[in-house]
């Protein structure tokens, strides 16, 4: 059970979050903190001024107050050995200061929207960016209740400088154009900020091309969702050593792994093939000519004129790659090939993998632990997949979907 302490617990959110906290068995509310708290509507455990008054032990202090009491706050969270998820906005540059060092020693989170999935529409517009920005016109429209007073909002301005910092150019944040006698650049990108009624939070990113339009959005109904993503940050910090987080690292850890698939597989080797060009060609050419697709394509120089490859295919391909290898080891400087079968591979998946470190790390754990050694490895950015004998396929998937909840 985390114990939790909250900042500013008289207040709209901090209300919210009482209530789900309350909701959730594997939380508990000890206290609570606000500086103008009145004694009125107790929430059902004791409420302090400040947090310098507390006597309750706890893990984490979750903070939806104001700038003016983080100061104090983060020297208590300090003191006190309390876990932070500050939710916070409109923090100056002193208050970041201070948040560094603390963090220094407890572990913080700090994020200007704790709603899971705008952070997950955070690092789906990063990966959009990266592929479309250049050739694609991009803005922002952001839609609030009437009675929010800041434009844009924090959560625009944060998806701006994700696509600034993702796209191989220089950009320009632009807020409206009215009066702007000019054309859009290519170095633009539009914010805009629309008020009215009780719209909670709506964030739309369009990427416009020639003829084409792409858009992500996020849309949210509930202030609910923000103490959901503020619990989950809580739980996160929870079991994290001194540092500064972000909902980011939070959204990477969970989606590090989101997906586990299997196939039948192939293996061949090649211990020695002559280090020319041209004979790799024939080879994979050979390979395509008969509709057979390759994977986790391995190379290594193993003299000055002769190197070994080893590749992967689908089991069900193996009796025409068998025929094929004779053929070209009668053609080609081709020696010692062999087929291996009754192999499964395994593959590893996840978008927020390239933002996650560990996860290769995990996976070759788990090989460990049950003595198993891949046969072939391959990596990138988003997938890790190894090699390995049929026999030993049943206990590494259990044990992988164990290790990473899929």
């Amino acid at each position: 059970m985390t114990r939790l302490i909250i900042n500013g617990c008289k207040g709209r959110m901090g209300r919210v979050l009482s209530d789900h906290a309350e909701q959730d068995g594997a939380f508990e509310v000890v206290a609570g903190i606000d500086p103008n708290d009145s004694g009125d509507s107790a929430p059902g455990y004791p409420v302090y001024t400040s947090a310098a008054d507390v006597v309750e032990s706890a893990d984490v202090v979750v903070d939806f107050s104001s700038p003016a009491g983080i100061p104090a706050l983060v020297d208590e969270a300090v003191s006190r050995r309390w876990g932070m998820v500050v939710a916070t906005t409109g923090l100056d540059p002193g208050h970041l200061e201070q948040l560094q060092r603390g963090a220094e020693r407890v572990p913080i989170l700090r994020a200007a929207n704790m709603s899971l999935g705008i952070n997950l529409l955070k690092l789906l517009v990063k990966q959009t960016a990266t592929v479309l920005g250049q050739s694609f016109d991009v803005e922002i429209i952001e839609r609030h209740h009437r009675m929010k007073q800041d434009a844009p909002s924090g959560t625009a301005l944060v998806l701006a400088e994700a696509l600034r910092d993702s796209i191989d150019a220089p950009r320009t944040i632009v807020h409206g154009r009215e009066g702007k006698e000019q054309r859009r650049t290519d170095s633009q990108i539009g914010v805009h900020a629309v008020r009215g009624g009780t719209i909670v939070g709506e964030h739309d990113v369009v990427f416009a091309g020639n003829n084409e339009l792409i858009e992500l959005s996020h849309k949210a109904y509930s202030r609910s969702l923000f103490a959901v993503g503020a619990l989950k940050a809580a739980e996160y910090v929870r079991s994290k050593k001194p540092g500064l987080y972000g909902m980011d690292d939070l959204v990477a850890e969970s989606t590090a792994v989101t997906r586990l698939y299997t196939g039948d597989e192939a293996l061949i080797s090649i211990p020695s093939l002559p280090a020319k060009p041209a004979i790799a060609f024939d080879l994979f050419q050979a390979f395509a000519d008969e509709g057979i697709s390759l994977d986790m394509i391995s190379q290594t120089s193993v003299g000055k004129n002769s190197i070994s490859l080893s590749f992967t295919l689908r089991e069900s391909d193996a009796d025409i790659a068998d025929t094929l290898l004779q053929r070209l080891s009668d053609k080609e400087e081709i020696d010692g090939a062999t087929l291996t079968r009754g192999l499964t591979k395994i593959v590893v998946e996840g978008i927020g993998m390239e933002l996650q470190s560990g996860v290769a790390a995990s996976v070759f754990a788990v090989l460990a632990d049950l003595g198993v050694e891949p046969l072939a490895v391959s990596t990138s950015e988003t997938k890790i997949g190894c090699v390995i004998n049929d026999t030993d396929a049943t206990s590494v998937i259990n044990a992988i979907r164990s290790r990473f909840d899929v």
